[in-house]
C-alpha cells in the first residue's frame, strides 16, 4: 500500500510531508482473520482500500505510549466485534521507490483496539490527544458503546490540541483536506516471504503492479 503523500492534518500536526507506506505483508496480516498470530486483525479489504479516506477524516489522533514519536489514528469505523478501528504510525521511515531510497511515513499495522475506553482514559491522563473531532468522537464513541471520558470535556473541539511532541494550543478549529492516494502492490497473494519489516541497511522487496511503484519498508 503506498500513498504519495500524508493528509492534510497529519502534515498539521507535524508529520513529515512525505509518502506513507504499508508492507505488502502487514497488509496481508491484517486482512488475515484472526488467529494464532496476533498480528492478524481481520480488517476487510473494503476497509483497507479506505485507509487515505479514514485517515484524512479520523475522529481522534493521539500519541503512542508505547513507541515516542509513533502516533494512533483513531478512525471513525468499527471492526467486526464493534471496536474502534486505529492504524499506528510510525514517522521518519524510508522506503525504496523505483529503486531509489525516499524518507516515508510507515503505517505499522491497523486493528480493532480492545478495552479502548481504558486506552483512551489513559491517553488523557498523560496529555496524549493531538487531535479530536467532538462530532465524530461522539459518534464513534456511542456506535463503540464506550462512556464519554470527562477528561475530554476539557479539550478544545474540532482542532489540533497540540503537534507531536509540542504544547498545547488554544482552541483552533480547521477545516483540512488532502489530496492523498492509494496505490495497491499485489498485497492480498503476497506469500510471507515477499515482505518484511528490514533492519537499517537491509532491503525488503513489495510486490507491484501495473503502474504502481515497487518499494520496500525500512524503520528509521
Amino acid at each position: 500500500l503506498y500513498i504519495r503523500s500524508a493528509p492534510s492534518l497529519l502534515r498539521e500536526l507535524g508529520l513529515p510531508d512525505t509518502a506513507m507506506a504499508m508492507t505488502a505483508r502487514h497488509v496481508k496480516d491484517i486482512n488475515h482473520a484472526p488467529g494464532d498470530n496476533p498480528s492478524w486483525h481481520g480488517i476487510p479489504e473494503e476497509q483497507i482500500a479506505r485507509i487515505p479516506e479514514l485517515l484524512e477524516q479520523p475522529a481522534m489522533v493521539l500519541e503512542s505510549g508505547t513507541r515516542p514519536g509513533d502516533i494512533v489514528v483513531v478512525t471513525t469505523e468499527l471492526d467486526s466485534e464493534g471496536r474502534p478501528i486505529v492504524l499506528t504510525v510510525h514517522p521518519n521511515g524510508s522506503a525504496r521507490v523505483d529503486g531509489r531510497m525516499e524518507p516515508t511515513n510507515f503505517i505499522t499495522s491497523m486493528y480493532g483496539r480492545n478495552n479502548f475506553g481504558r486506552f483512551l482514559d489513559a491517553v488523557i491522563r498523560n496529555n496524549g490527544v493531538l487531535y479530536w473531532d467532538k462530532n465524530r468522537s461522539q459518534d464513534l464513541l456511542t456506535s463503540a458503546k464506550v462512556q464519554f471520558p470527562a477528561g475530554m470535556r476539557d479539550l478544545a473541539s474540532d482542532g489540533i490540541i497540540r503537534k507531536i511532541g509540542g504544547s498545547v494550543n488554544e482552541n483552533r478549529s480547521r477545516t483540512l483536506s488532502s489530496k492523498a492516494r492509494v496505490q495497491f502492490p499485489a498485497a492480498f497473494t503476497a506469500s510471507a516471504s515477499d515482505t518484511t519489516i528490514s533492519q537499517p541497511g537491509t532491503d525488503v522487496n513489495g510486490e507491484s503492479g501495473s503502474g504502481t511503484p515497487r518499494f520496500s519498508i525500512q524503520e528509521g
